[in-house]
């Protein structure tokens, strides 16, 4: 199968997919990030995530991005993978965090054909579009940042203990905070169901208001997972079997 720009295949072998997966991560995150996750899927399950500029296949690019501009080229491409697959193949597309508002404005972009052959977006560790925002500043200072980053649950101890990685990520985690901060305070329903998921450790799981994701679908799923922040790296287990049941 081709593999359209944005979309890092994970599963280079399978050639007939039973099902087709898409992947967003969170911010400042990049496809090896979901890989503990991917690996958990059916063996014969076509699994895609999404590479945005500034790390690992698109490092060399600049980390800056726009919503609306990502959001249309990985809707053309989405439509492409789509293409390539029979009908009776179902998608699933997940995303983490701020990669969950930017998993359904791809969906959203693709149009409604491709919203009726998903079979769910799952919006994991993410609010809906037009609950209450508080502003997340991230501080200049580097040290800062990354104390912020692990208060909040939003990176994991051993990669704000590593100087290396820290260096390496810290260009698009600010990118990545710059971009979610235009996001629209509101988004167009899907025409597809919505499963979302939250860790019960979240800190931020009684402002996450999950219920309110009725608006964006006809039907909502909630489902509580052990976890904090991070579901797809902290209950990659159960966000498989989550993914797995749904799927049939």
């Amino acid at each position: 199968m081709k593999v359209p720009h944005l979309w890092l295949n994970m599963r280079p072998g399978v050639r007939e997919p039973s099902c087709l997966v898409v992947l967003v991560p969170h911010a400042g995150a990049g496809p090896t990030n979901l890989r503990p996750l991917e690996q958990l899927l059916p063996d014969d399950w076509g699994v895609f995530a999404l590479a945005l500029p500034g790390r690992e296949l698109r490092l060399a690019e600049p980390p800056d991005w726009d919503l609306a501009d990502v959001a249309r080229q990985a809707a053309q491409a989405m439509n492409v993978l789509m293409e390539a697959v029979p009908e009776s193949v179902p998608l699933l597309v997940a995303g983490q965090c701020s990669g969950a508002w930017l998993a359904h404005a791809i969906l959203a972009r693709g149009g409604r054909r491709l919203q009726e052959r998903c079979r769910a977006l799952l919006v994991v560790a993410q609010s809906p579009w037009d609950a209450p925002r508080s502003p997340n500043v991230l501080p200049e200072d580097s040290d800062a940042l990354w104390a912020h980053l692990l208060a909040s649950g939003n990176t994991p101890p051993d990669v704000a203990a590593d100087e290396e990685i820290r260096e390496m990520l810290e260009p698009a985690i600010r990118a990545d905070y710059r971009a979610v901060a235009r996001f629209p305070a509101d988004a167009e329903p899907l025409g597809c169901p919505i499963v979302a998921i939250a860790g019960d450790r979240d800190p931020t799981l009684e402002s996450m208001r999950l219920p309110g994701w009725a608006r964006y679908t006809r039907c909502l799923r909630t489902v509580g997972v052990p976890s904090g922040h991070l579901p797809m790296q902290e209950a990659s287990e159960e966000i498989a079997r989550i993914m797995v049941s749904t799927a049939q």
